[in-house]
C-alpha cells in the first residue's frame, strides 16, 4: 500500500480492521510512507526491487495524483508513462498481481480528473460517491467499467466510528477510526473478543495489564 497522503492515522485504520475481523496474528500487509513516482523509471525500478521478496498480490497507489510527483495529470504523455510504469510493476512479479490506482473525481463529480488515458487503460473502474438521499456517512460503490464481465450490482456502505482497543490520544481519550461496512452489517467486535486477541498476542498477560491495554473501566474489564 503506497501511502502517498494521509499517513498520520493509517496504522489505526489497520488496527481497527483487524479488531473488527477478529484477526490477532500478523498479516502479510505492508505499506510505504510517501509516494512512488510513477512517471520516473528509476523510482519504479527501485520500488519493484523493494517488493520482490514479498511477492504481493495487490499494490495500491493512494492517490494516483500524489504518485505523479509534479507531473501534470491533464497531460496525456505523463499519464501514458504512469500507466506504462504501473503495467511494469504488474508484470514484474511471478503469478498474478493487480494494481489499484485511487483517483479523485473532478470538482463537479461527473468524471475522473485529468487525462482520459487512465480510464481507457483500466480493466476495472470502481466509483465511490455519496449515496443519494441517505445523508452523511453513506456511500455507494458502483462498477463503472469491467472488461469481460456482466453487470454487477452496486454496494451500499455506511461509516462506523469505532474505538480502537489499547489506543489512546494525547488528551487521554480513547482513539477512534472509521470503518466502512455494508448496509445491514451491524455486528461489532466487543470487549471479550478483544481480550482474546490480546491474550493471543501476549501469552501470560495479567488481568491488570489487560485492563490497562484495553482501556475503559478496570472493574468491568476484569469481570470479563
Amino acid at each position: 500500500y503506497v501511502l502517498a497522503e494521509g499517513a498520520g492515522r493509517f496504522g489505526l485504520r489497520v488496527k481497527l480492521w483487524k479488531q473488527r475481523h477478529e484477526v490477532c496474528r500478523s498479516l502479510p500487509f505492508y505499506w510505504v510512507d510517501g509516494p512512488v513516482n510513477l512517471t520516473h523509471r528509476a523510482s519504479v525500478e527501485t520500488f519493484i526491487a523493494a517488493i520482490a521478496t514479498i511477492h504481493p498480490a495487490l499494490v495500491v497507489f493512494d492517490t494516483l495524483s500524489r504518485c505523479l510527483v509534479g507531473a501534470d495529470e491533464n497531460s496525456q504523455q505523463a499519464m501514458t508513462i504512469a500507466v506504462e510504469h504501473a503495467d511494469r510493476i504488474r508484470t514484474s512479479m511471478p503469478g498474478l498481481l493487480s494494481i489499484l490506482l485511487l483517483h479523485h473525481l473532478n470538482a463537479s463529480g461527473t468524471r475522473e480528473r485529468g487525462s482520459t488515458t487512465i480510464p481507457g487503460a483500466l480493466d476495472t473502474m470502481l466509483q465511490l460517491k455519496p449515496r443519494d438521499g441517505a445523508g452523511k456517512g453513506h456511500i455507494t460503490l458502483s462498477i463503472e467499467k469491467q472488461k469481460d464481465m456482466d453487470h454487477l450490482d452496486s454496494l451500499h456502505l455506511r461509516a462506523r466510528i469505532l474505538t480502537i482497543a489499547g489506543e489512546v490520544e494525547d488528551n487521554g481519550e480513547a482513539s477512534t477510526s472509521v470503518l466502512w461496512v455494508p448496509d445491514g452489517a451491524d455486528r461489532v467486535v466487543d470487549i471479550p473478543e478483544r481480550i482474546l486477541c490480546l491474550v493471543h498476542e501476549h501469552p501470560g498477560i495479567t488481568k491488570s495489564a489487560a485492563a490497562d491495554a484495553l482501556g475503559g473501566r478496570r472493574g468491568d474489564t476484569l469481570k470479563r
